[in-house]
């Protein structure tokens, strides 16, 4: 079967092109808005070649397919005939509330789905700037530069500009979220982290129009300017219609002078104490028992990842890596990852059938690099016995992290060979980043044997 008929098939499995509201992808996912989802038939979606599994979950419905998504979801779009166009978010949206009285979504559907179109794609680069900087911090513990050196010192402003910065990037990929103005946004953005204004802020001397702005710090932060962005593109969708489009300079007037002032007289401080509460309350549950919370997460995160619950959790988890500097949840998730990688190279081994042993080694090697959907459904679910090694053994590697230290010091993503340079501390300890080695034996370890001893031998 090639790629266009491959599209085809899918899209006749989710109730053909005029069920269609949208379509995106994510790492390993075709993630379809559907006008009903009682139309698709998910056997038929199971039983077409490449295809891993669906899922219904966040609002969506998801057809697994593994790391060949890019390519089929071009497929999909030209079978869909939008080419390469990319999807009209107000058409989107039109359509969305057409159909909101037949399929009622709940608020955690609509919040994890929008934070992953808002933050997600940002991640891959974040993780990227936040394992250099890790990388950089071994290479001066090893002796290989110092902190002085101008290639160190040019290589670390990739992950710290990029963090400085990050209200305005959020707000760019925010405000193209929201089908507003998205230089409008990077203004309200750029507004926050400007120099003159955190030096003013640090003072604790700005005022505008004779009211006191609270001094806070919006350099590496997420929520204050997501929540503003947002606001600001349902309050241009309202000047859209009251205003011409011949006076748009004076709707992007207006824009400004409101949003601005009032991002730092409300959205920032108020929501500037929504992430401390979210992420006191994260690390909170972490404080009670690092242990429990041990055993609890890195035995059962995976099952997030499985029904894509995980992306509501990104920007907390981001937001407090940023802000307190490190993070002690992260590791503990990225055991799962490594567990179900062993368990993907258990099932390999004692496979007999070269089909199934290629899937193993497939899903090892995607779960390696942090993409753990091939290994559960391509493996942990479909046989179920390595879904339940892989819960043992992040359940016991999980509360291990606890013991020996380990913490994330850069915002990269849960798990991955990649990911190793985030765990080295900056000051040059490495114990964290030791434990890290030794957690990662553990679980990737344990699983694989307990997932080849149990996988029966006829598979």
């Amino acid at each position: 079967m090639n790629g266009r008929e491959l599209a085809e098939e899918i899209i006749k499995g989710v109730g053909g092109k005029n069920n269609v509201v949208s379509v995106t992808h994510c790492a390993t996912r075709l993630r379809f808005e559907l006008a009903d989802e009682a139309l698709a038939d998910d056997e038929m979606i199971k039983g077409t070649p490449k295809v891993m599994g669906v899922m219904r979950a966040g609002g969506q419905y998801q057809v697994i397919i593994g790391n060949a998504v890019k390519d089929v979801y071009k497929d999909v779009q030209n079978a869909l005939g939008n080419g390469s166009k990319e999807t009209d978010m107000d058409e989107v949206k039109e359509k969305l509330d057409s159909i909101k009285s037949k399929n009622k979504e709940k608020l955690i559907n609509r919040l994890s789905r929008a934070l992953m179109n808002m933050i997600y794609p940002l991640v891959p680069t974040m993780a990227a700037v936040g394992v250099l900087k890790g990388c950089l911090a071994i290479f001066v513990t090893a002796g290989i530069l110092n902190t002085t050196d101008g290639t160190y010192v040019i290589l670390s402003a990739a992950n710290d500009g990029f963090l400085y910065f990050l209200p305005i990037i959020i707000a760019f990929s925010v405000a193209k979220y929201a089908g507003s103005n998205p230089y409008v946004g990077s203004v309200i953005g750029a507004s926050l982290v400007l120099p003159a204004i955190v030096t003013v802020m640090g003072e604790g001397s700005l005022t505008f129009l004779g009211i006191p702005v609270a001094s806070v710090t919006y350099g590496n932060s997420i929520f204050p300017v997501m929540i503003s962005v947002l606001l600001a593109g349902k309050f241009e969708k309202f000047l859209d219609k009251y205003i011409p489009a011949f006076l748009e300079f004076v709707k992007l007037i207006i824009l400004v002078l409101v949003m601005v002032p009032f991002t730092f007289l409300v959205i920032g401080p108020v929501f500037t104490m929504v992430g401390e509460v979210l992420a006191n309350g994260t690390m909170g549950i972490y404080n009670l028992s690092p242990l429990l919370a041990g055993v609890i997460f890195g035995a059962f995160w995976q099952v997030c990842v499985m029904f894509g619950l995980h992306y509501a959790f990104i920007p907390i988890l981001t937001d407090i890596t940023i802000r307190q500097g490190s993070n002690s949840f992260n590791p503990i998730l990225g055991m799962g990852v490594w567990a179900l990688a062993g368990a993907a190279l258990g099932f390999a081994l004692k496979a007999k059938k070269k089909d199934r042993k290629s899937i193993g080694f497939t899903a090892m090697t995607s779960a390696l690099f942090g993409i753990t959907e091939p290994a559960i459904f391509g493996v942990a679910l479909p046989y179920r016995k390595p879904f339940i090694c892989a819960m043992i053994a992040g359940g016991i590697a999980g509360p291990l992290c606890s013991v020996l230290g380990v913490n994330q010091f850069a915002a990269a993503t849960v798990g991955g060979i990649l990911t190793f340079g985030a765990h080295m501390d900056p000051s040059g300890n490495p114990r964290s980043i030791i434990g890290y080695f030794v957690t990662f034996a553990v679980s990737f370890g344990i699983s694989t044997i307990l997932t080849y001893l149990t996988t029966d031998k006829d598979v």
